[in-house]
């Protein structure tokens, strides 16, 4: 059944969503300990060292190092590169499960004027506008306004 595969195919997105959600989340997770080790590592040094000679730019080259050995850049890419492929398959099957063309959706329904005009007038009266629902009724010719305004008159 086409619903199924449907379901089928938004339960792959979803999946692949989470998973990059999840990978960037741990990515992330490791930039923000390798940035608190390196801050550490600085005011360590900075404590012990009475001469005032830090030696920031080891630590900070030491920090892009590590930033660049593990490639953050590089995982999320390729999860968000799975997540796209698997959006486009879903919109394909969508496509292909639902006809774009709204004139294949029309089907001449005859409708009962006194069930719409009263449809009509409820929802103005619903609304609290009750000039514009006598206006409605006295226009269209329809019978019983008032009954219709008394449910909703305070």
């Amino acid at each position: 059944m086409e619903i199924d595969s449907l379901r089928e195919g938004f339960d792959r997105v979803a999946e692949k969503r989470s998973l990059s959600s999840a990978k960037a989340l741990e990515a992330v997770d490791q930039i923000v300990n390798e940035v608190e080790l390196a801050i550490v590592k600085l005011q360590m040094m900075k404590n012990t060292d009475s001469t005032g000679n830090v030696d920031h730019p080891s630590i900070l080259a030491e920090l892009k190092a590590k930033l660049n050995e593990m490639a953050p850049r590089n995982q999320l890419e390729g999860s968000q590169k799975e997540l796209n492929a698997a959006l486009s398959k879903y919109l394909k099957l969508l496509e292909k499960s639902f006809n774009p063309d709204i004139s294949k959706a029309y089907r001449s329904v005859d409708f009962e004027v006194h069930t719409v005009n009263n449809i009509i007038t409820n929802h103005f009266y619903r609304q609290g506008l009750f000039d514009l629902g006598d206006m409605f009724v006295h226009e269209c010719g329809e019978l019983g306004g008032a009954s219709l305004k008394l449910p909703f008159q305070a």
